[in-house]
């Protein structure tokens, strides 16, 4: 018999083919599925600590696609969502998790997870939702995140400032860093250049307002483009400044304001009725001082008010007892 070397070539590449179809289901894949199988084994290397066991199954026998916490798109038959919440997971993040070319979800929140956050993890062109809050990271957000345009949702814990860069995430509709060592001024620019905001947490960092922590003005008023902001927390940040006149010009969807435990001063503007979707209003533990205007009263929809430990003068008006719907109110020592 002739060998006719060509043929076998040919032959062996639609075996192979045939194969690979047999066993992934007939779907497309972006790479090898081994390529994830290496990159998730790789972080697990990086894990000291497993106390609940939930890698155990991550190993060279489970399909990648039923390891613990890990999801895969049917279609290319990628892995698309890494997810392990309260796990107790001790170790560092494994810059290999780059490998995951397709991954949309990184959340990994409540874990003991320390370091930094690898800059490798600029090239997951496809990140839309990156949650760590609750673990040990330290230093700052590298700034080749800029490239992560898809990138929409961001749960962190940090030193530093809010990288400029952020602003390239154009999409970004949830920006929360609560909770961490975070410096430098409010990010007024920053949060010009993300329009599409619905979420912005900054409480319980180290910032500062404006003019040496005594303008809040400027920052709300690069909130203007913020059009569509739902929630806004600034607590526990020891903030000094008034609240601007125009406070209630800048947000027509806003239903949580939660300004509580800082140094704002001055009283409080009638215009605040403006924001006729407010919920819950917390400007608790202030240096807020005058009396409580009686327009407040017209905020229908607020479930939620905190006005405690002010220093607010005369007495409460009798139209707060119009609310249809407060469930919380607190007005004590002022």
């Amino acid at each position: 018999m002739v060998f006719n070397r060509g043929k076998f070539l040919l032959l062996l590449q639609y075996l192979v083919i045939i194969s690979e179809h047999a066993f992934f289901g007939h779907h497309p894949f972006c790479h090898s599925i081994q390529t994830d199988r290496a990159a998730l084994l790789a972080f697990k290397r990086s894990i000291s600590s497993n106390p609940y066991s939930v890698l155990s199954n991550w190993n060279e026998v489970t399909q990648v696609c039923n390891f613990t916490g890990v999801r895969c798109n049917t279609k290319h038959h990628c892995v698309t969502k890494l997810i392990l919440h309260n796990a107790e997971l001790v170790g560092k993040l494994s810059p290999f998790i780059a490998n995951l070319t397709r991954l949309r979800f990184l959340q990994l929140v409540n874990n003991n997870i320390s370091g930094i956050i690898p800059p490798e993890f600029s090239s997951l062109q496809h990140l839309s939702s990156l949650w760590l809050e609750g673990n040990n990271l330290e230093g700052q957000m590298p700034d080749s995140f800029s490239l992560l345009t898809n990138l929409a949702f961001v749960n962190l814990q940090f030193t530093g400032e809010i990288p400029f860069s952020i602003t390239n995430a154009s999409l970004m509709f949830n920006l929360d860093v609560e909770n961490n060592h975070l410096k430098g001024e409010l990010p007024s620019e920053k949060v010009a250049n993300l329009p599409e905001l619905l979420y912005l947490h900054l409480s319980y960092n180290d910032m500062v307002s404006h003019a040496n922590d005594s303008n809040l003005v400027s920052f709300f008023t690069a909130l203007k483009n913020c059009t569509i902001l739902d929630e806004l927390e600034l607590a526990g940040m020891d903030l000094g400044g008034r609240l601007p006149s125009s406070i209630g010009q800048l947000f027509g969807n806003l239903t949580s304001l939660l300004l509580q435990e800082n140094r704002i001063a001055g009283s409080i503007s009638p215009t605040l009725v403006n924001l006729t979707q407010l919920t819950a209003l917390n400007l608790a533990y202030n240096l807020l001082s005058g009396t409580i205007p009686a327009e407040i009263s017209q905020l229908s929809y607020l479930e939620q008010l905190f006005l405690s430990h002010n220093f607010f003068t005369g007495s409460i008006p009798a139209a707060m007892g119009q609310f249809q719907h407060l469930g919380l109110l607190d007005v004590s020592n002022h």
